[in-house]
């Protein structure tokens, strides 16, 4: 359980319990909260995964099937950045 990407992945099927929790206390401002800690946690490994893609990739290169799982977490990390942005823009003006 060691591996980044793999923990990436389970944070992929974990996290999205947050977003149910906040869901389920049924206030807007809950189900904000609850999915910016959930997109938190995914970019959170997915860095991680992407930062152990790239130092082993200095080490040997990297096989085909680990370079599009690169550019993939990486593409991912960037999309779910600005997602967070947006929500974490969406809760202060709720709060506001």
């Amino acid at each position: 359980m060691r591996d980044p990407t793999l923990q990436f992945i389970i944070s992929l099927l974990v996290a999205p319990l947050f977003a149910i929790l906040g869901v389920s206390l049924a206030g807007a401002s809950t189900s904000l909260a609850g999915w910016l800690v959930t997109l938190c946690l995914w970019i959170f490994f997915a860095v991680r995964s992407a930062r152990h893609l790239w130092k082993s990739m200095a080490r040997a290169p990297l096989t085909s099937v680990e370079m599009r799982l690169l550019a993939g977490i990486t593409v991912f990390a960037v999309l779910v950045t600005v997602a967070a942005v947006v929500v974490a823009a969406l809760l202060i003006a709720e709060v506001m």
